[in-house]
């Protein structure tokens, strides 16, 4: 009798012990990677961001500045160590945009009319989540090559929840630690993946890096690769505006993608292939033209308004030829980004918003965000189609 309860006993506590050891793997193989920490002593380059957030977002985030901050910090345990930068929030603001928040491509196009990003290294858009399981990072989020603007989503973990709550083998509190663990790595994994892409970075095909098309829970760094084109503009956007040398930025980019065997996604590799050979001015295998620095602003074009472009202040005026020198380089998005703070100062400048319709179209945005950009020209002109896609002057 003695040796059946002995036996019992053992196959009971077998049975437990295979159990926790069972609940254990199964927690360790949901819980995020590890982003890291930013060392208090490891300052680096001070980053300022200007936040965006619409009301959606703001509803569904309690706390929704303390929860940005804390995205913020997370990012920063991967960008301190890696580039030496810091992130931090200059300014918090409302958007109260027009359209829904289900868009990001046109949530991104009305955050660049809006906030021209002076003062600031990002402007970042806080929108509204899909209440829905969404791994893919562009519906979770959303940036322009090599430019400070991103929009991000507020992580709605609902539909995860709903699946981790059937684990009845994890405990209570359990869950409930791991389901934060994860909202918080997804959100914060998100901003990087954005940031990497206003960078230069280029999605990758491998899963432990935050550049994946898709979120992976154990992404949890960039690979060196994608590091070299980050720290290229990096070095880029720390020059004076005026001292900047584009062209030889991008031919520095092109030679790295072109060089580097790295797992890139082939498809999006040869997509940042042509546009930065479009905005060089070549062809593939073609030598590089020679830098053309665009003509500066003469006396007389300061003393007079650019061709129908009334109401232009001086110092507008000045930036709006230059403006048109950077496109007649071949620079569409150097000149957009000359031009950009016009664009919402004068939205009734027929030549202005011409402008922002040309360039919109010559760095090849999607088709409905060049909609989004060209409908002010399109209202000022009655809707004329020949004028809306009219070539450069």
């Amino acid at each position: 009798m003695l040796a059946l309860w002995v036996c019992g006993c053992a196959a009971y506590d077998s049975r437990w012990l295979q159990q926790r050891q069972e609940r254990k793997k199964r927690v360790e193989d949901l819980e995020p990677a590890r982003l890291g920490a930013a060392r208090s002593d490891e300052l680096g380059r001070v980053m300022r961001l200007r936040v965006h957030a619409t009301p959606r977002f703001i509803a569904e985030t309690p706390d929704w500045k303390a929860r940005v901050d804390e995205m913020v910090q997370d990012a920063n345990g991967v960008l301190t160590p890696a580039l030496k930068i810091r992130a931090t929030v200059f300014d918090y603001r409302g958007w109260n945009r027009e359209g829904a928040d289900d868009d990001l491509a046109t949530a991104l196009v009305e955050l660049e009319g809006m906030d021209a990003g002076e003062e600031v290294d990002w402007v970042v858009g806080f929108v509204g989540s899909i209440p829905r399981i969404v791994t893919g990072f562009s519906n979770l989020g959303r940036a322009r090559m090599r430019r400070k603007h991103f929009v991000l989503r507020a992580i709605n973990n609902r539909a995860e929840y709903d699946v981790i709550s059937q684990m009845t083998i994890v405990s209570e509190s359990e869950r409930a630690e791991l389901l934060r663990n994860r909202k918080r790595h997804k959100a914060a994994a998100v901003m990087l993946h954005e940031i990497g892409h206003t960078l230069g970075a280029v999605h990758v095909t491998d899963g432990k890096t935050i550049m994946r098309p898709k979120y992976d829970a154990h992404g949890s760094s960039f690979a060196g690769f994608n590091l070299e084109l980050m720290r290229l503009s990096l070095e880029y956007r720390a020059q004076p505006v005026a001292e900047r040398d584009t062209r030889t930025y991008l031919r520095a980019v092109v030679r790295h993608l072109e060089k580097t065997r790295a797992p890139w996604v082939g498809s999006d590799r040869d997509e940042e292939l042509a546009s930065l050979r479009a905005e060089l001015g070549v062809t593939r295998g073609a030598p590089a033209a020679p830098p053309k620095a665009p003509e500066p602003p003469t006396e007389a074009t300061r003393a007079s308004s650019p061709p129908d472009a009334p109401g232009l202040t001086t110092e507008e005026r000045a930036i709006f030829a230059a403006a048109l020198a950077l496109e007649k380089a071949n620079d569409p998005s150097g000149a957009r980004d000359k031009a950009l703070p016009l664009f919402s100062a004068h939205p009734k400048v027929i030549a202005v918003q011409h402008l922002r319709c040309r360039l919109a179209t010559a760095i090849g945005l999607v088709w409905h965000a060049i909609k989004t950009e060209c409908e002010p020209f399109r209202e000022l002109t009655g809707g004329s189609s020949s004028r809306w896609f009219g070539g450069a002057r």
